[in-house]
């Protein structure tokens, strides 16, 4: 009988032997993780007041789409100054390229011989007056004002001389050029309004779901602070650590199955991304192998989430094959 016992516990020893094997060799590996999304920030390019959010905190947005308007009087009134002194440059570039008009050049004759007649009648008062202001008959300021009268109407004289030369010859080609270069710059002004002008509609920067409002209606924006956050969910990284034991096990492509609480056995599929080639908590002298299984590498995988199930900031389980 005792015999039998003994034969007996050894075949039990025998047969448990590989169970207790295949027990220590799980084929998964299973690793805390926990979910991040990459965010983008919903920012105003100029300041102002606030007069339209379409955009609530939980809302999902598309890129491109309308989140706020900025109030822009100010910018519309530049606008329409800029493009009045555009019209004014293009109409003086106009006359320059024309030329003058023939009614333009009997007026110009007109206002040279109206220039000839008070030069000569300032001369002709210079002449009589002079020597009564050297004997000292009339004041010395009213011969002052003779001499300064004569000087405007010399001026008048010479300025009106020189525009009839120009209307008869032409403007010159450095006329042109300046005339070209007024127009050119009002053009330039516009363009940049109307940049400022497109600047007071806020666009997303990016589809995905808002996170954080972070402005009301009526508060004053200003250019780089954010008004809201997006966090991309259609497609969210799930970062875990792992054990350098279990590291070799584990390669960039690798499938992973992502398991969420509120959706038990139902995992959502991912892939290996990024394996970290740093430890963490790595001590300064690793000599036994216990305390080599204390190193943990930083991973990463990317999971398709366009249901929505997985949220910024979520604890998960990652599950891998060896």
């Amino acid at each position: 009988m005792k015999v039998n016992l003994l034969t007996l516990g050894i075949i039990l020893s025998i047969n448990l032997i590989p169970w207790c094997n295949s027990k220590s060799k799980d084929p998964f590996i299973k690793v805390s993780g926990q979910v991040e999304a990459d965010t983008v920030k919903i920012l105003p390019l100029i300041g102002g007041r606030i007069i339209e959010i379409n955009f609530e905190k939980g809302k999902r947005v598309k890129e491109g789409e309308v989140l706020a308007k900025i109030d822009c009087t100010e910018i519309e009134l530049q606008l329409k100054q800029a493009k009045a002194a555009l019209k004014g440059a293009n109409a003086k570039l106009q006359l320059i390229e024309k030329g003058a008009r023939k009614e333009d050049i009997r007026w110009m004759r007109q206002i040279i011989k109206q220039a000839k007649i008070n030069k000569e009648k300032a001369d002709r008062d210079i002449q009589t007056l002079g020597p009564l202001a050297t004997q000292g008959a009339i004041p010395q300021k009213q011969y002052d004002d003779l001499i300064s009268a004569q000087a405007l109407a010399e001026a008048k004289l010479a300025e009106a001389q020189e525009q009839y030369t120009k209307m008869i010859k032409g403007a010159q080609p450095e006329e042109i050029e300046s005339a070209l270069s007024a127009v050119e710059q009002a053009e330039a002004t516009i363009d940049i309004i109307e940049k400022k002008l497109n600047d007071c509609i806020v666009l997303s920067p990016a589809s995905g779901t808002v996170t954080h409002k972070l402005a009301q209606l009526g508060e004053i924006a200003a250019p780089g602070i954010p008004l809201g956050i997006i966090a991309k969910l259609d497609r969210v990284k799930v970062v875990g650590f792992i054990s350098e034991k279990e590291l070799g096990h584990i390669k960039l492509g690798d499938p992973v199955h992502i398991y969420v609480d509120s959706f038990p056995g139902k995992p959502l599929k991912g892939i290996v991304t990024w394996i970290a080639d740093e430890a963490e908590f790595t001590p300064k002298n690793i000599q036994t192998e216990e305390e080599r299984i204390k190193t943990v590498y930083e991973i990463e995988a990317t999971v398709d989430n366009q249901k929505g199930i997985l949220k910024d900031g979520m604890p998960v389980d990652m599950v891998f094959r060896r």
